[in-house]
C-alpha cells in the first residue's frame, strides 16, 4: 500500500485550513490511517449569492408560516377559553338558583314540620280535638310480672327490641 497515493485523497486533522486545495472525498471505503485515526476535518461547501438568497427567502416562510401557526392557534385557544368561561358562568349561576331553592324548600319542610303547623292542621282543615284523657294499654304478663318474675329479671321495660321474642310470645295468647 503506497501512503502518499492513500494521503492525496484525504486532509489530515492537524492541517491547517488554507494549507492544501479541498478536493472531494472519493467514494472508495475509507482506508484506516496509520496512526488510528478514522475521522478527518471535512469543509463545508461553499454557498454563491443566489443560493443563499434562497435559503433565506425559505428561512423566512417557514418562520413566517409558524408565527402565523402560532397566533392561529393563540386565538383559537382563547376562543375555546372564552367559550368554556361563559358556560362555566352558566352553571354557576345554575347552581346557585338551585341552592336557593333547596334552602327555600328545606324552609318550607321545616315550617310544614313543626307541632304548632301540624296541630293546627289537624284542628283546623281535619276537625280533630284533643283527647279529654288518655289510657295506656299494658300487657297482661308483664302487668302482674309473670313471666319475668320467673326468670329473675327486674320489672323494668327492655331497652329498645331486646326482649322481643318474648313479649311477642306473651301477645300472641291475649285477646
Amino acid at each position: 500500500m503506497n501512503q502518499p497515493a492513500a494521503a492525496a485523497g484525504r486532509r489530515p486533522v492537524h492541517a491547517s485550513a488554507h494549507a492544501a486545495p479541498h478536493t472531494a472525498p472519493s467514494q472508495a471505503p475509507a482506508r484506516p490511517r496509520p496512526d488510528g485515526r478514522h475521522l478527518r476535518v471535512v469543509e463545508s461547501p461553499r454557498l454563491t449569492p443566489l443560493q443563499r438568497r434562497r435559503r433565506a427567502r425559505a428561512f423566512l416562510l417557514v418562520a413566517g408560516g409558524l408565527a402565523v401557526l402560532v397566533a392561529f392557534g393563540l386565538v383559537y385557544l382563547h376562543v375555546v377559553l372564552a367559550q368554556r368561561q361563559f358556560e362555566l358562568d352558566r352553571v354557576t349561576t345554575q347552581v346557585r338558583q338551585q341552592q336557593v331553592l333547596y334552602q327555600r324548600r328545606r324552609l318550607e319542610v321545616a315550617q310544614l314540620g313543626s307541632p304548632q303547623h301540624v296541630i293546627s292542621t289537624a284542628e283546623g282543615r281535619l276537625g280533630m280535638r284533643p283527647p279529654t284523657s288518655v289510657d295506656y294499654l299494658v300487657p297482661a304478663a308483664v302487668a302482674t310480672g309473670g313471666s319475668r318474675a320467673r326468670q329473675g329479671t327486674s320489672d323494668q321495660a327492655p331497652a329498645g327490641d331486646a326482649n322481643w321474642p318474648q313479649i311477642k310470645s306473651e301477645l300472641a295468647g291475649g285477646p
